[in-house]
């Protein structure tokens, strides 16, 4: 299965992905006030559960929250729905007298996350910062363990940051962001070893990064998954936020593309509609959950 974030429509679709030339929308979940603008989908390593990372209205209460969302029935053959078990949030918003709204908390305007283990490491665009969240160990524990703020940074560094990845390296956590604070060819590192306390470490070239593959930064429409650790699986998948689609590419296309440093897009071929003001209001998010 492939969970694709639909922003267009508050929620999440579910495509079966088990033919490979016959991919269609399983189920979905929508949610215009619970799953107001989701952003990114990853599928917890129980299988159990969806952690989506949910925007907010950015034009008036950048609400951000961390939702889970029970996937545990979801199955290809038929057309069970993922459903909403709980969701944490930290961020509060107050209109002032002179029609400005203050914003207070640790997730207010979030912009991108990753997930590792039971901990959803977000960045906060809106605010600078890093922030890392308690996830339940599967979806069973889920209504009594809610996702929950364990630490956070603020920094120059992470401003307007929007998109981090995390890696392991035996005992210490390094996450890795893409922000206008560092230079263009750079990302910022900070160490997440003790979540409670992220140490911001610095900026690094993104080219002097060999633990994370430079293509993860220019790759935003292609799947993530297991899949890919698997060199020799024949498929991939790419998804169109213009055209609402997702497309069963060769792995072959994919390798190709990305080694000359064009994008996996170009292994759909050319795509013709009628474009109209909205399209990208009716667009499926950019991310996809791990197929299969």
């Amino acid at each position: 299965m492939i969970y694709v974030v639909a922003s267009g429509s508050n929620g999440i679709a579910v495509v079966d992905a088990s033919k490979a030339n016959e991919l269609r929308v399983a189920s979905a979940l929508a949610d215009a006030s619970g799953l107001r603008r989701p952003l990114d989908v990853r599928l917890h390593q129980s299988g159990s559960y969806v952690a989506i990372l949910v925007g907010g209205d950015s034009t008036k209460d950048k609400l951000s929250s961390v939702v889970v969302a029970d996937v545990s029935g979801v199955k290809a053959s038929g057309t069970e729905a993922p459903t909403v078990v709980t969701r944490g949030t930290d961020c509060s918003a107050t209109a002032r007298a002179d029609g400005r709204m203050e914003y207070r908390g640790n997730l207010c305007g979030a912009t991108a996350f990753d997930v590792d283990g039971n901990v959803a490491y977000v960045v906060v665009g809106d605010t600078n910062r890093l922030t890392t969240i308690s996830l339940p160990i599967d979806v069973a524990s889920a209504t009594t363990n809610a996702p929950n703020v364990l630490g956070s940074i603020q920094s120059e560094y992470l401003a307007n940051a929007n998109a981090v990845t995390v890696r392991r390296n035996g005992s210490d956590v390094t996450a890795y962001v893409r922000s206008d604070g560092v230079c263009t060819s750079c990302v910022a590192v900070v160490d997440v070893t003790d979540v409670s306390a992220p140490v911001l470490i610095g900026e690094r070239e993104i080219s002097s990064i060999t633990e994370v593959d430079a293509s993860y930064w220019t790759t935003a429409f292609l799947a993530r998954g297991a899949h890919r650790e698997n060199s020799t699986f024949e498929y991939d998948w790419v998804v169109d936020p213009v055209a609402s689609s997702v497309s069963t590419v060769s792995r072959e296309c994919v390798n190709f593309t990305l080694t000359i440093g064009d994008s996996p897009s170009a292994c759909v071929g050319r795509n013709e509609f009628a474009y109209f003001p909205d399209a990208e209001a009716q667009a499926y998010g950019f991310v996809l959950g791990c197929p299969m």
